[in-house]
């Protein structure tokens, strides 16, 4: 009897942890931010990876082209390769310049419009 006993505590315990691992992915499943954040994390690397290997080519190729024209031509092309070189920011957008109000405009908007529509349905001749 003792045996059963502890085999059978020793099973109960066994599927509470079983259970326990379960329940963990499955929320990991569902924490949809914390996915949503790794998959940006990970587009993020890989642009800044091909942009890497963009400057890289771009710069290489720019030596090139330096070491090939005449001396006269030469504060042309230094020029056109200091700007090559040069790592400014992209433009994030329209949302990104303008999200404030971009957001307030929808919100207005939807407080605006969606009230009405609902009398509109309501109202009957």
């Amino acid at each position: 009897m003792d045996q059963d006993t502890g085999e059978i505590r020793e099973a109960i315990d066994q599927t509470r942890d079983d259970i326990g691992q379960t329940l963990q992915a499955i929320g990991q499943k569902a924490d949809i931010k914390a996915r949503a954040a790794e998959k940006v994390a990970e587009k993020r690397d890989a642009v800044r990876e091909s942009t890497a290997e963009v400057k890289a080519k771009l710069s290489e190729a720019a030596q090139r082209v330096e070491q090939r024209v005449p001396a006269a031509a030469q504060p042309a092309v230094s020029s056109t390769v200091d700007w090559a070189k040069s790592t400014t920011q992209p433009a994030r957008g329209l949302w990104g310049r303008h999200k404030a109000a971009i957001s307030i405009g929808l919100a207005a908007a939807i407080i605006v419009f969606v009230p009405r529509r609902r009398r509109r349905r309501n109202v009957k001749p």
